[in-house]
């Protein structure tokens, strides 16, 4: 699930790259903004999905679902 995720957030990730470039071209500073703010709340989901990834490759999927029961 966490992989599928993450792969749907670097779509979307791209998009949001290409918007705010296009937004740049045609002058669009509000939109761009906006846009600005997405893709620095995209990126924070981005590194909390590889960081819990790479909990999973370190602790083992048992192990991770375990601490996640505590929180």
């Amino acid at each position: 699930m966490l992989e599928c995720d993450l792969r749907i957030e670097k779509t979307g990730h791209a998009d949001l790259k290409a918007a705010i470039a296009h937004c740049e071209v045609v002058g669009d500073f509000g939109s761009r903004e906006m846009l600005e703010d997405i893709l620095e709340s995209e990126e924070e989901h981005i590194d909390w999905l590889e960081t819990q990834l790479g909990l999973i490759d370190k602790v083992g999927i048992e192990n991770y679902l375990q601490s996640q029961m505590g929180e």
